[in-house]
């Protein structure tokens, strides 16, 4: 796992070219994680940064939206961790406003089915592709 000092170090750089950045937390994220990695990426200084993936998430959905909500330059966003029906369908208007912002989102939707309007809500919205961790998703990066 990412060490919370390897986070707090991301969260007070100054990254002006970075575009795309993936965070593997852990494999099984424990609930101080989600905060860190917000804390992070509130931290952080890159302006041009428009993809985010982050696996080791506790709440993703939660997550997703913060992330959206306090990053305006996140076009696409992915977050791996625990999801449910029940989830889904709790999102508050506030939270569906700010992941309906995003032109790509993908979650762990293994364990549930969006309901037609939520799908209509997040038209963007896709399953996890689980290959993106490997290190062949980055050689033309």
């Amino acid at each position: 796992p990412l060490h919370a000092s390897v986070l707090d170090a991301l969260g007070q750089s100054s990254l002006p070219a970075l575009q795309k950045l993936v965070l593997c937390v852990r494999q099984d994220g424990v609930a101080e994680d989600d905060a860190l990695i917000l804390k992070s990426l509130r931290g952080l200084d890159a302006p041009i940064l428009s993809v985010v993936c982050l696996y080791g998430t506790t709440e993703a959905i939660k997550t997703a939206a913060q992330l959206a909500r306090e990053n305006p330059s996140v076009r696409a966003l992915v977050v791996d961790g625990p999801l449910d029906d029940e989830q889904l369908e709790g999102l508050t208007e506030a939270e569906l406003e700010s992941l309906s912002t995003l032109a790509y989102l993908e979650l762990n939707l293994e364990d549930c089915e969006p309901s037609p309007a939520l799908r209509e809500r997040l038209p963007h919205l896709h399953e996890l592709n689980p290959n993106r961790v490997l290190p062949t998703e980055y050689q033309s990066w």
